[in-house]
């Protein structure tokens, strides 16, 4: 039987398990937020009043009210890396580098420091880091690990928040991460804190965080041969059946990336507004918290005048100091060291390439609020924003001066209305006016509604996004031991339009988008930056389904992708990924769910990643795909404990080849089994 047929045979067996039933009621939930803050479609453990979570626009400082993370259902896959996306390149580890090939799921608009693209998820961003607001005092903590004690995948995360008082509240977030990793130099390890305080009375609110971000990563540059995966067998006896950490790689030992970054973010207002008497309507106050009949009157914002004060500072470190891989790279670019006078007085070649940015930026808003008079059906903003950068790249031979500065001035605005019954939408449009980056732009908005086709309750939803952006200083100026350019690249275009259609009882969306891209940038084999002047066409769509009948329940997604220009934007043409499992409860108390998943998808030429410029690169030698990543499951839920047991990567076992790769040379871990809790301590 050929290997292609084994793999359809077994996506068929799963997808018809997926498919054994089309009744029941779904108990899940598609409502599709606007662009930039989605919620998760999943079921959450009932909390009533006594948790809320919200989220700040960085632009504007407005809330959106959020989902925490007290998911119950299919815990055992929100924790793990593929959790992240239907299809992604990674590097194996649970805190590696990855890139998202679900084009339309990739954050937008990325991070400000290059270095930090590939973290993205890890490193803090403003847009989806919560703020809570609690009744009793919130603490949750999660553990997770895999493998033996020499090849032990190991995390741990906490939240803590609490209320000093109904109007000030303070927390933390914390997470620790550390994996030997399964192949020779793949070590990763990173530790992220956050601290954070509100404080919301009537006429003035403030927003605060701060803290810090930091990784290592041990570079391998992937195995030697992908033979060692994908024909274990083939080679000498002496060099069969290898196991993962004996499976020669490309760079040993002693290369790393280093990441270390520190953020502040202040967002605070001064509300204009007077007090009036409360009426029925008025019981419940933003994020549900209930007052006291005796408050007979209320405060009502008409107009605010805001300030938000952004600082953040990235430090990227590349060390190479095995010398036998230096001849891997054709070019190599010597550079003055500056000594302990502070001269520069050596010509520094070793390669240890350290690359510094910060940003600190501040914004004016001022807004007129929604719905201070029942005529009054939609927010303004209008907005001011001064940004200051810094940028230093190693010096060369020829440049004294390696720091460059540069201030930007923008101007911005945003409508949006978010308390509708009918009719809900959202439109920012900013613009640079001067400085360095004049002329960039960022348009983006969307449109929602929803009614009732006889019984069925029917969304709609429509977005759309424009952006004009010049490319980040470290592409334009990229200074590296064995990669150097200054190339003046155009600015790069984004037009892009979406739609999503939800049928809740049926629990199932369908969702469309596009793209138009031009100018687009893009990292070749030898790790050098390349601009496409022509205009490339990305189409785009997904289906969702998820249902409950009785004590079976399943999801289903299936992801087609269309890039006209694969040797730009690869991106798989299909990707599908489904679930079955089991829930019920065991005496009751115990909700027990027992089941396995699959994601698959056609292959590419997935793309590879260069340690020496810390980016996934494009290559048009091999093509993977066509495996299918099975693992089997068993999740429990107690009250508020959240515990699972997984056998990751079952398919491993007899599927051969398994070709288990998820970026070129860079397989995903062997089978292992995988275990997890989480403690919900929220009274």
């Amino acid at each position: 039987m050929s290997k292609l047929v084994r793999h359809l045979l077994s996506l068929l067996v799963l997808w018809s398990l997926l498919a054994t039933a089309v009744r029941a009621q779904s108990r899940y939930d598609y409502d599709i937020p606007l662009p930039g803050f989605d919620k998760d479609p999943n079921e959450l453990i009932y909390r009533g009043e006594t948790l809320h979570s919200y989220l700040i626009n960085p632009y504007t400082g407005a809330l959106y009210a959020a989902r925490p993370d007290t998911l119950s259902t299919l815990f055992h896959d929100q924790v793990k890396a593929e959790s992240r996306s239907i299809v992604m390149a990674y590097l194996g580890n649970l805190r590696s580098p990855w890139v998202d090939m679900d084009y339309f799921n990739r954050l937008r608009p990325q991070h400000r420091f290059l270095y930090d693209q590939t973290l993205s998820g890890f490193v803090w961003d403003e847009s989806n880091r919560l703020f809570y607001r609690t009744k009793t005092p919130f603490s949750k903590l999660f553990y997770q690990r895999n493998g033996d004690a020499q090849r032990r995948e190991e995390q741990f995360d906490a939240t803590i928040a609490f209320n000093l008082s109904k109007r000030l509240a303070m927390g933390a977030d914390f997470n620790y991460t550390y994996s030997p990793g399964y192949y020779i130099g793949n070590r990763t390890k990173s530790c992220d804190y956050r601290l954070f305080a509100t404080l919301t009375l009537d006429r003035y609110e403030a927003y605060l965080t701060g803290g810090g971000n930091f990784a290592r990563i041990t570079e391998n540059g992937g195995i030697l041969d992908d033979g060692y995966v994908n024909d274990p067998t083939r080679g000498s006896s002496a060099r069969r059946n290898l196991k993962s950490h004996e499976i020669p790689v490309r760079q040993a030992e002693q290369v790393w990336n280093g990441i270390d970054d520190a953020h502040f973010f202040l967002s605070h207002r001064y509300n204009f507004g007077s007090y009036r008497p409360r009426t029925a309507s008025d019981s419940l106050t933003i994020f549900g918290e209930r007052r006291a009949e005796t408050d007979t009157t209320h405060f009502v914002p008409i107009a605010s005048v805001g300030h938000i004060l952004s600082f953040r500072q990235g430090i990227h470190q590349y060390v190479n100091r095995n010398k036998a891989t230096w001849e891997q790279y054709p070019n190599h670019y010597s550079y003055m060291h500056k000594g302990p006078s502070g001269a520069l007085d050596s010509l520094y070649v070793l390669p240890e390439d350290s690359t510094r940015r910060w940003q600190l930026d501040n914004s004016f808003v001022l807004s007129l609020r929604e719905g201070f008079r029942p005529w009054v059906k939609f927010g303004l903003e209008a907005y001011v924003r001064l940004e200051n950068k810094y940028y230093y790249n190693p010096d060369s031979i020829y440049q004294e001066h390696p720091g460059h500065s540069t201030m930007d001035l923008v101007v911005g605005g945003r409508i949006a209305r978010t308390s509708g019954q009918l009719l809900n939408f959202d439109a920012q449009l900013e613009s640079t006016l001067l400085g360095e980056n004049i002329g960039s732009v960022l348009a983006q908005g969307g449109i929602s509604t929803s009614f009732r086709l006889w019984s069925f309750p029917v969304g709609l939803r429509a977005w759309g996004n424009f952006e004009n952006r010049r490319p980040d200083y470290f592409i334009r100026h990229f200074h590296g031991t064995f990669h150097r350019w200054d190339i003046d690249f155009g600015y790069e275009r984004r037009l892009a339009f979406g739609g999503r259609l939800t049928l809740d009882k049926l629990g199932t969306s369908l969702s469309v988008e596009t793209a138009t891209l031009q100018n687009q940038l893009y990292w070749t084999s030898q790790g050098l930056v390349e601009q496409c002047a022509d205009p490339i066409q990305i189409l785009s769509a997904r289906l969702q389904h998820a249902y409950k009948w009785g004590w079976l329940a399943w999801r289903l997604q299936a992801l087609y992708q269309l890039s006209t220009r694969q040797e730009v934007m690869p991106l798989p043409t299909l990707s599908l990924y489904g679930t079955v499992y089991t829930d019920f409860f065991y005496a009751h108390v115990l909700r027990v769910m027992l089941g396995v998943d699959c994601r698959w998808h056609t292959r590419y030429y997935a793309p590879y990643y260069e340690p020496a410029v810390m980016q996934f690169v494009n290559q048009t030698e091999t093509k993977y795909g066509n495996f299918p990543h099975l693992n089997a499951f068993v999740s429990f839920q107690l009250k508020r404990a959240r515990f699972f047991v997984e056998y990751y990567n079952l398919g491993d076992l007899f599927i051969s080849p398994s070709e288990r790769f998820s970026a070129a040379h860079y397989p995903i871990n062997p089978p292992v089994v995988r275990l997890g809790i989480s403690l919900d301590l929220n009274k």
